[in-house]
């Protein structure tokens, strides 16, 4: 009788355990310095194990930022919760977001994302599909609270635009170390624009 091969939570807890481990490495040291060596090393294996799940470093890679991807998703999910109010909605899938520490590390694994998008088709893919995905819900949290009469009519695509784009901006600084953007200070930043385009004159 031949061996029977693990159990599929098990592989998939492993799995999982390799993938947050490369997690990890991406955030400290760059996706350029993860090594295959290193990866088994954290996870406390060998290398021939993380073959077992994935063919090749790159493979292992992307699969991070897929998990990454989804960790994300199911966060902003996690957050609206129970929350009817849009302006409650808003604040707290803004909030879920904000580089505080695991979600900052989570922010440089963005910025190699988008360095290793540059070159891989696949990546773009990725990044466009989950960018996508983030505009489409903070969009409908935006055009809910414009059909109850909670926000002004402003457009809205174009001021989701504009909301990532400064919370992209002010994450990435957090993440390169700049001493001028603090989490406190990034909400502010954000909630405020949010509130002067959407609450203000609403009455």
């Amino acid at each position: 009788m031949g061996r029977m091969s693990p159990r599929p939570s098990v592989e998939l807890r492993r799995r999982e355990d390799v993938l947050l481990a490369t997690w990890e490495l991406i955030a400290e040291v760059g996706h350029a310095r993860v090594r295959m060596v290193d990866i088994a090393r954290r996870v406390g294996t060998s290398t021939a194990t993380i073959h077992y799940y994935f063919k090749t470093k790159d493979d292992v890679l992307a699969e991070t930022f897929r998990f990454a991807v989804a960790d994300a998703r199911r966060r902003s999910e996690a957050a609206l919760v129970g929350i009817d109010d849009p302006w409650g909605r808003l604040t707290a899938v803004l909030e879920a977001h904000l580089p505080r520490q695991k979600v900052a590390k989570e922010w440089l694994i963005w910025l190699e994302l988008w360095n290793e998008a540059r070159i891989q088709p696949s990546l773009r893919t990725l990044n466009a599909r989950a960018y996508g995905h983030w505009i489409d819900l903070v969009e409908g949290i935006v055009r809910d609270g414009q059909e109850r009469g909670v926000f002004r009519p402003v457009p809205s695509h174009d001021f989701v635009l504009r909301l990532l784009t400064m919370m992209d901006g002010i994450a990435i600084q957090h993440a390169m170390g700049s001493r001028q953007v603090t989490v406190t200070h990034a909400r502010e930043l954000l909630l405020g624009f949010a509130r002067e385009q959407l609450l203000e004159s609403t009455n």
